[in-house]
């Protein structure tokens, strides 16, 4: 009898201890279900903030202008949608048009979602470049198209970004001429697929016309991407090849995927199609308060931290190609195996990565060794850059890879992916690996410590990287210059 309540108390503390670990075992994923919730909707609201107040300084902006010309606007006849996206100087007034051509710069991405990406990056640069040194004999003028309207000047979107150098006037519609050169810079790929009629009376016009190619990822990887790119991405191809003169890579590893694609899609053409190269650019703070900003308490005690230990920085949007859940799994190894190293990771919660985001934020280690910094602005990225050890670049996919030489600027050593687009920009300035598992990875990052503390890593000293404005140059090298042509498929 004393035995079986023996078992029978004994049955009841084990059941009352599975049913209390089940119940927190509930409660813990619960409390994370709401964490991520809570994170979710902060993101997202930020986001929608940041826009919000960008469309309503827009609008201010506009009905300002609006007040401003109201004395002076002359009717024009009415147009069917988006007939207006191109008006020759005869049918629109502007005062800045004249004999000398000009340089159209779509921005439509940048102007109207501010965007933080390294597209927009890219975007927002080259054109302070041209900007400040426009090609000879050619005005610059920043244009942007929204929804249902017409290509428009974004001069006060400009102003903004370059106060002494953008052009005066309204965000009126712009004015073309023969001679003047489109040049779609952002990846504004909905609005050129929409426009691809208004584009082609542009080319008849005597407006030459180029766009300039990221990538060919969505193509060559679209399980990288949500389906809706692919499709987008196909159709914003199809609409260029048929229209443009010509299209500037920022790789040749892009151009060479470009060309190998050209092959593929056969697209019947009366002209040749140029294509072209150029790279991307790295310039130190133009701006001495940037470099010198300030930083706040906790940023101090972070860079505080990373000086005591080994710290890989990751530059870039959480998707699928960047390679965060390997490395994700490579430091868990690390850490494991008694490896004192941090990650510090900078980049935008991006798409089908919600589970790698999340390990993220609800992992032992997140707030200590792994840091992750969303929308980090330009002074704490530099101080970033300025404090790690070494840039970690484990993306699968790149058309260029701009954190290289980011990192090259800084004297930071590389470790990447060997790919051959980071071979073509850092050569042998960096130490590269294989492999898409965790022990792939972690063992480099063990090999690349075990150099670094014999002081025999590769160095980016003497990698050569070059500014914005050099960037801009070699862009404007390929669209007014010679670019190689790829010969047209004629139609029968």
């Amino acid at each position: 009898m004393t035995n079986w309540l023996q078992r029978l108390g004994g049955l009841r503390w084990r059941l009352r201890n599975r049913i209390t670990g089940t119940a927190l075992r509930n409660s813990e994923r619960s409390r994370r279900d709401l964490l991520d919730e809570i994170y979710y909707l902060r993101d997202v609201a930020g986001e929608r903030g940041q826009r919000i107040a960008a469309l309503q300084a827009r609008v201010d902006t506009l009905q300002a202008e609006l007040a401003a010309c109201a004395g002076s606007v002359r009717l024009v006849s009415a147009k069917p949608s988006h007939e207006d996206d191109i008006t020759s100087s005869e049918d629109l007034s502007d005062e800045c048009r004249d004999a000398a051509p000009c340089l159209f710069v779509d921005v439509t991405e940048l102007a109207i979602k501010g965007g933080q990406t390294g597209i927009q990056r890219v975007v927002r640069e080259i054109l302070r470049a041209l900007l400040a040194g426009p090609p000879d004999g050619y005005r610059v003028e920043a244009i942007c198209a929204t929804s249902g309207r017409s290509y428009r000047y974004a001069r006060t979107f400009a102003r903004g970004l370059c106060p002494d150098l953008a052009p005066n006037g309204p965000d009126a519609p712009i004015s073309t001429q023969k001679g003047d050169v489109f040049l779609g810079l952002d990846h504004s790929m909905g609005a050129t697929v929409e426009r691809a009629a208004a584009m082609e009376a542009m080319r008849q016009q005597g407006v030459r016309l180029w766009f300039v190619c990221n990538d060919c990822l969505p193509l060559s990887h679209p399980e990288w991407f949500p389906p809706e790119v692919n499709a987008t991405f196909k159709a914003w191809l199809g609409t260029i090849v048929q229209v443009a003169d010509g299209i500037a890579c920022i790789s040749r590893t892009t151009e060479d995927e470009l060309r190998r694609r050209m092959d593929v899609l056969q697209p019947v053409r009366q002209r040749p199609l140029r294509l072209g190269h150029f790279h991307l650019g790295a310039d130190m703070p133009t701006d001495f308060a940037v470099a010198k900003a300030d930083i706040a308490p906790d940023q101090a005690a972070t860079l505080d931290g990373l000086r005591t230990i080994p710290s890989f920085l990751t530059v870039g949007t959480l998707e699928p190609r960047k390679g965060y859940a390997q490395g994700l799994e490579a430091f868990e190894l690390l850490w494991e195996r008694g490896e004192d190293v941090a990650w510090v990771i900078v980049g935008l919660p991006g798409w089908m990565t919600e589970i790698v985001q999340r390990r993220i934020r609800h992992h032992d280690e997140f707030g200590r060794r792994l840091l992750w910094f969303i929308g980090a602005n330009d002074p704490w990225l530099e101080k970033l850059y300025a404090t790690c050890t070494a840039l970690l670049a484990p993306s699968e996919g790149e058309g260029f890879g701009l954190p290289l030489i980011e990192a090259a600027r800084h004297s930071l050593p590389i470790l990447c992916r060997d790919l051959p687009v980071f071979r073509e920009v850092a050569g042998e300035h960096a130490m590269y690996f294989s492999g898409l598992d965790a022990e792939s990875l972690a063992s480099a990052i063990s090999t690349w410590l075990d150099a670094w503390r014999s002081d025999a890593v590769p160095t980016t000293q003497g990698m050569h990287w070059i500014t914005w404005a050099e960037s801009a140059r070699q862009l404007m090298g390929v669209v007014l210059g010679e670019a190689t042509a790829a010969e047209p498929r004629q139609s029968s």
